[in-house]
Parts: structure tokens; sequence; C-alpha cells
């Protein structure tokens, strides 16, 4: 689910209705936590794929010292 389908989203309406002003806005608060939440989330993954190819350049590194030992 995206930001864009929380804030689309529609509720039906019953026998007294909804306040519809209230779920719109409880809607936009939550697809923005939300969308702040994917950029982090995006963000953290770029930084564990950095972190990951440095710890396999250090193994090659620590492999090649131990050698020469």
């Amino acid at each position: 689910m995206s930001p864009l389908d929380i804030q689309n989203h529609r509720f039906r309406t019953g026998w007294r209705g909804l306040a519809s002003d209230e779920v719109n806005t409880f809607l936009a608060a939550v697809a923005e936590d939300y969308a702040a939440l994917l950029q982090d989330l995006s963000a953290c993954e770029g930084h564990v794929q950095k972190l990951e190819t440095r710890i396999e350049e250090l193994s090659l590194n620590e492999s090649l010292l131990k050698e020469t030992l």
C-alpha cells in the first residue's frame, strides 16, 4: 500500500455517516507518516548496501594480510 492509496481511500457511509473531515485529516496524517517511513527505509537500505560492500572489501584485505604474515 502506498501513501497515495491511503490518501485516496474512501470509506462507505452508514446510516449516521462519517465525519468526513476527521477521516480525511486522519488519512492525510497517516499517508504523510507512511511516506516518511518509506523514505527512511530506502535510506537505510542504501546505507546497509554500502556497509556490506565495505565489509567485503575489509574481508579481502584481511585475507591478504593473513597470507602476507
